[in-house]
């Protein structure tokens, strides 16, 4: 018996504002019968073309949604035919539930990312940061900010993801976004992770990043010279707040700690060795020990903030508040730099470095995992190039 079939598309209209994206509905009719399935697309009623049931024009947008409708139009009429191939009825609600089982079955990116950080959200504190988990899922909110800007997607599959994609993301991320160009690497370096694991579990076969490419631009890290830290440390500070991020900010600096490692700083970090106190803490960024003996005003310190009723060294306020905070103590002290508290480790570093520590030990002072993180630091203390030139005028000055 001949059946009548068709595929349509069109605009579940709810909000009536033509500027708003609206989903994409596809219409299967079989023998005046009609089932609807809501897809993932959607398409602004001004970008729409009712006519040929597609987007106007040859943007990137409506280029991308108008494969993606003809790929849903073509795998259609392939189910009803293969439905109808001998001579055997169907009904669009057989159609509808064969494509809809294939669609489970095919991974969407933002859903697989969502899987992906909640399994990161769950192994916090085990072998995992809140840190990571949280550039994850900006990662992945930027993605979905960019498909539905620019592509007016709610998704998309992960086999459609080709280097215009990816190119096209990293401008969003420096445009829409405004994000700068290592804050942009780092986001494209997590985009990349989660393609290379949707490669590693076969559900795409191609690495789109192959021949993708972006590199962390050098950047001046700053710190603080050892006049600008006595300037710090020995400043009358009457307001309790300033003098509490003082003190943090000054043992950070005799430390290389970070602030989140500060903040987790307890009891059980500190032991005695050889008759000197020291520290032992694993970085909660890479695991590492990062261990350092601590000297009078460290010490000091910790006898200034001692709490019996806590395992905790310091009181740590909320890092927006220590980073304000920072700024108001570096205009009292007129110190015309940006001070952060990551300033205080690198100050640390660089202090260590131009009054002649060997590197590898300040490697692991500041528990770092490679040597060559370290290294880094070498290229920015200019009175360390000033001693070592110094040494160097005296032995051929001796010639």
């Amino acid at each position: 018996m001949r059946q009548t079939f068709s595929v349509s598309f069109f605009l579940r209209n709810k909000h009536q504002i033509e500027s708003k994206p609206q989903t994409v509905v596809v219409r299967i009719t079989v023998n005046g019968q009609s089932v609807e399935i809501a897809t993932h697309l959607k398409c602004c009623i001004k970008d729409w073309k009712s006519k040929i049931q597609q987007a106007k024009g040859r943007s990137s947008a409506a280029l991308t949604l108008n494969s993606s409708l003809c790929d849903i139009r073509v795998r259609i009429n392939q189910i009803f035919h293969q439905q109808t191939l001998h001579g055997e009825s169907t009904t669009p609600q057989v159609i509808k539930e064969i494509y809809l089982d294939e669609s489970r079955t095919k991974h969407h990116l933002l859903s697989f990312f969502e899987i992906h950080n909640e399994n990161i959200k769950k192994q916090i504190a085990k072998g995992r940061t809140k840190a990571t988990y949280q550039k994850y899922e900006v990662t992945r909110k930027h993605l979905n900010g960019y498909l539905r800007e620019n592509l007016s997607l709610d998704d998309i599959l992960i086999c459609r993801i080709n280097h215009k994609f990816i190119w096209e993301f990293e401008i969003y991320l420096k445009t829409t976004a405004n994000c700068g160009h290592n804050t942009t690497a780092k986001f494209m370096q997590f985009f990349k992770r989660i393609i290379r694991l949707a490669l590693h579990n076969h559900y795409i076969k191609d690495n789109p990043f192959l021949n993708y490419e972006i590199k962390l631009h050098d950047v001046h890290r700053g710190y603080l010279t050892m006049e600008e830290l006595k300037t710090i440390i020995n400043k009358k500070i009457d307001i309790k707040r300033l003098d509490l991020v003082r003190d943090l900010f000054v043992f950070a600096s005799f430390t290389g700690l970070t602030y989140g490692d500060l903040k987790n700083l307890q009891r059980k970090h500190l032991y005695v060795f050889n008759g000197d106190l020291w520290l032992r803490i694993n970085r909660g960024k890479t695991n590492q020990p990062s261990t350092m003996k601590l000297f009078d005003i460290p010490k000091r310190l910790i006898e200034k903030y001692d709490n019996p009723s806590s395992n905790h060294i310091f009181p740590v306020l909320s890092n927006q508040k220590v980073n304000a905070y920072l700024k108001e103590l570096s205009d009292i002290c007129e110190i015309q730099k940006t001070v952060t508290f990551h300033v205080a480790r690198h100050s640390a570093a660089c202090l260590a470095l131009s009054n002649g520590m060997p590197i590898e030990s300040i490697a692991k002072m500041l528990g770092h995992k490679n040597i060559r993180t370290t290294q880094l630091y070498a290229k920015i203390t200019d009175m360390k190039l000033s001693k070592d030139m110094d040494n160097l005028e005296e032995k051929l000055n001796n010639l």
